[in-house]
């Protein structure tokens, strides 16, 4: 149930391996931080889905943070930070559909929503705390709400993309067999 199985037009392109191997080790690390603190703290026990929706949240805190600097360091425009948070969403997206029972495009759409929710609200804290990305003006309250919702529509949807994609790829090839 690795992100082995992420698709690309180039099977084995190169930047297709570092993004698994970037993703994978972002979803394991935070997976097992989760895994060893939550239950400890609270006594409950992790759902594949939380599991799923905290490693997400994780990699785009990471990813915010890596592109504030990289854009910072190398002049690059920020703004091509959104490409790593379509993957992560996507990647959020086929992980829990196929970690979930029943309902998968529709748990794999909230989840995309949960991550872009995050990334709507903590996306500019991480800029402005690493420097580029900064607004001239700070936004109002229903900026910041209408910024996060904007972000958690689109993040959602892409997971859903994503989902019934994977579904779809999944059944197919169970179909094959």
């Amino acid at each position: 149930m690795g992100v082995s199985r992420l698709t690309c037009a180039r099977p084995n392109s190169l930047s297709r391996r570092l993004l698994i191997s970037w993703l994978d080790t972002i979803t394991r690390s935070w997976t097992l931080a989760l895994e060893r603190n939550l239950p400890a703290m609270t006594g409950v026990p992790l759902s594949p889905l939380l599991r799923v929706t905290g490693a997400a949240v994780g990699a785009i805190l990471l990813s915010n943070a890596l592109i504030a600097l990289l854009s910072r360091a190398l002049g690059i425009s920020h703004s091509w930070g959104v490409l790593g948070s379509y993957a992560i969403y996507a990647a959020a997206g086929s992980y829990a559909a196929r970690v979930s029972p029943h309902r998968q495009v529709l748990r794999a759409a909230l989840v995309g929503a949960a991550v872009g929710l995050v990334d709507g609200f903590l996306r500019w804290a991480v800029s402005a705390a690493a420097g580029p990305g900064r607004p001239a003006a700070s936004p109002s309250a229903v900026g910041w709400v209408s910024i996060a919702w904007f972000v958690m529509t689109v993040a959602g949807g892409i997971a859903a993309v994503a989902a019934a994609l994977s579904v779809h790829r999944s059944r197919h090839q169970a179909s094959a067999l």
